[in-house]
């Protein structure tokens, strides 16, 4: 064998079972190209296997696997367990994958690959299918919570709970008076067979918000609208005593990390009702493509009707989509300045409604006005508002 002098090696079986030869590489096979690399003056083998019809390690176990790896020295990389970072993202247009396919690292890394032949038919279709069988487990299990092909959503807020309070005697009694569920609209526009959403209302963010970036990467995209920053700032109980990540640092570092955010108006949101939404400041504030006013209320209210204009059409969020038939909005957050390397892509009463960019991996877009009642009550009824948010999340992730 020549070529192979002070390189790093990726050795590629068949183990899709524990089955014994034919169905899977035999032992001796892997010993002799072992011994025969080392002869050649191999640098590292590596072994990297991924079964379909059997727990990994077991199989590699069953079939003496593990115990030759160890009077060899060669390492077996199990790739169930490789982390995320173990991963590349392929993307091809010919790709039946709608989005992405995951292709192990290790083989990419590698100096040299080298591959058992697979010679014996397939049980399901009686045929011979050669060495192209085994190269499926290069890639990922497509199961697992990150790794899956459709766009994963978590969306927060949008939700009002009033509340009536009661004295009988010297008690006060809170009765849940009306529950107004704004998030049904942009729920409903987010039906696509392309996205996963995930709801998580205000009332229970607290507890159920992730709280680590390593969480929110299960999630390509993040919206919040109109929810405080209180709401995921602080824990609830208990844990508000104790010390504990915090969650608009984790936002950020998810967003850094290529994450989609958008960031949607409301009486919570930016500074919002007499400052209660307090996001001035704000790790996530940093992370916007405007500046939120240091103001008490940012609140512009408009019951008759404020008209929005387009500035940028041929951004793709807004490809295809005629915004001159945009209904009013009845509000917004007035916001400062667009930062620079910002895009303005709409204007409301000429102060920002649509602002995005790109921060560090990610993509970020400010919207001033609220996608639900009431400030968009009309808005959430546009024929239009479906494709709107569903091209603004496919931006987000990166996949227009």
């Amino acid at each position: 064998m020549k070529g192979f002098k002070g390189k790093t090696v990726a050795l590629k079986a068949t183990f899709n079972s524990a089955d014994r030869f034919p169905a899977s590489t035999h032992p001796d096979t892997v010993a002799t190209l072992v011994r025969s690399l080392k002869s050649a003056g191999a640098k590292k083998i590596t072994l990297a296997e991924r079964s379909g019809m059997g727990i990994t390690e077991e199989v590699v176990r069953d079939l003496g696997i593990t115990d030759l790896s160890s009077s060899l020295s060669f390492d077996v990389n199990i790739l169930d367990r490789v982390p995320e970072e173990g991963w590349i993202r392929v993307k091809k247009p010919d790709n039946h994958w709608k989005r992405w396919s995951l292709f192990a690292s290790i083989f990419r890394d590698a100096d040299s690959i080298v591959q058992t032949c697979c010679l014996k038919t397939h049980r399901f279709e009686g045929h011979f299918t050669l060495s192209l069988k085994k190269n499926p487990s290069m890639t990922s299990d497509i199961t697992s919570n990150w790794w899956h092909n459709l766009i994963r959503v978590l969306y927060v807020g949008d939700i009002e709970v009033f509340v009536l309070f009661l004295l009988p005697g010297t008690e006060v009694v809170p009765l849940v008076e009306r529950v107004n569920d704004g998030s049904r609209h942009l729920k409903q526009a987010l039906k696509d067979p392309e996205i996963e959403i995930k709801y998580v209302s205000p009332q229970a963010a607290p507890s159920d918000f992730p709280r680590t970036s390593e969480e929110l990467a299960e999630y390509d995209v993040v919206i919040l609208s109109d929810v405080g920053h209180d709401t995921l700032m602080l824990y609830p109980g208990e844990e508000l005593y104790q010390i504990g990540r915090n969650r608009l640092k984790e936002l950020r570092s998810f967003v850094e990390k290529g994450g989609g955010l958008a960031f949607c108006g409301g009486w919570l949101s930016y500074q919002g009702h007499f400052g209660h939404g307090r996001w001035y400041g704000t790790p996530v504030a940093e992370m916007l493509p405007v500046e939120i006013l240091p103001v008490p209320d940012d609140r512009v209210e408009t019951p008759e009707g404020a008209v929005s204009s387009i500035e940028n059409p041929e951004h793709p969020i807004l490809e295809g989509i005629p915004w001159g038939t945009c209904p009013v909005f009845l509000g917004y957050n007035k916001v400062g300045r667009l930062r620079q390397g910002a895009t303005l892509l709409a204007r409301i009463n000429d102060d920002p409604l649509i602002a995005v960019w790109e921060y560090k991996k990610g993509r970020v877009m400010a919207f001033t006005s609220d996608p639900a009642p009431h400030w968009g009550s009309s808005f959430a009824k546009w024929e239009h508002y479906p494709r709107f948010w569903i091209r603004t999340v496919k931006w987000l992730a990166r996949e227009i």
